[in-house]
């Protein structure tokens, strides 16, 4: 089972630094792509006319506060920019409930083959191991409402 993580580490890995550096060079070289306010001197902000270093900008983008975002970009980038931190925040929950549901699936008595141990799919019927994905389910959905409220 280890050498399927190894593996799927080195191919998503690989591809999510080829893509990064892709995005460097694209955002280097064709910067009226990225940064379409800049240029237009009537709608350039003081947030669009910052210039962030190839890689200084990531940790300046996570300082920028809700209310500089809506003053310079609106309500509608706002509202985007919560849905995407709502979804990251109940996707790092599920991450979360992994680490006990594959420890769950890989000890439970059915027969599939390395990758496919750690899915719910290794559950047999009526195994009480079923019971862990249904937790899951509520913790992710409790958790959720919590978020919204």
């Amino acid at each position: 089972m280890h050498e399927v993580i190894i593996t799927s580490l080195k191919v998503y890995g690989s591809l999510f630094a080829v893509l990064f550096v892709v995005f460097l060079l694209g955002r280097h070289y064709y910067p009226k792509a990225f940064l379409v306010l800049r240029d237009s001197e009537e709608d350039a902000t003081d947030l669009s006319r910052n210039t962030f270093g190839p890689i200084s900008w990531m940790w300046k983008v996570f300082g920028i506060g809700d209310e500089e975002i809506f003053e310079e970009c609106g309500m509608d980038a706002i509202v985007f920019i919560r849905t995407l931190r709502f979804g990251m925040r109940v996707a790092l929950m599920s991450i979360v409930n992994g680490f006990y549901l594959f420890p769950v699936y890989a000890t439970a008595e059915g027969g599939e083959g390395q990758l496919e141990s750690v899915t719910l799919g290794n559950v047999p019927e009526s195994d009480p191991a079923l019971l862990s994905a249904t937790v899951a389910c509520y913790i992710v959905y409790t958790f959720a409402l919590f978020l919204l409220y």
